[in-house]
């Protein structure tokens, strides 16, 4: 798999999506691991002293990768806060709840921010892995 699988970080500024902040990481990582996969584009994104540091990172996993990547930041003392939004059913979860998911209603104005981006997340993706493979194809 190596780096035809990208990994793309999202920025959201003053309450809306700052699209010419996107960036994309194809990721060199040997093997089929969304959570290393997911390191590995963090790792990347945080060497960059260019760009200003995120006041909180909302990842779209669940309890494994919001855990490994919380030890990751341990490790390397980094203290960005860390959330994630995992799905069926939609929650929330954070290291400073023991991973447990947080009650929120789905009517919730800060739950559905938390979808939108996830959403977004989603949508970049998949134009950046429809891209890709038009690119292939021509090739």
């Amino acid at each position: 798999m190596g780096s035809s699988q990208p990994h793309q970080w999202l920025v959201f500024k003053n309450g809306e999506f700052s699209k010419k902040d996107y960036r994309k990481f194809g990721i060199h990582y040997k093997g089929i691991s969304d959570i290393y996969m997911m390191r590995e584009a963090l790792h990347r994104r945080l060497q960059h002293d260019e760009w200003p540091y995120p006041d909180l990172i909302v990842l779209d996993g669940g309890r494994p990768q919001l855990a490994m990547l919380n030890k990751y930041f341990k490790e390397n003392n980094i203290s960005i806060p860390l959330i994630s939004i995992a799905k069926r059913p939609d929650r929330i979860i954070t290291p400073q709840t023991n991973y447990k998911p947080i009650a929120m209603g789905n009517s919730q104005l800060l739950f559905k921010l938390f979808q939108s981006m996830r959403d977004e997340s989603h949508r970049f993706a998949k134009k950046y892995h429809v891209a890709m493979r038009n690119r292939n194809l021509l090739n």
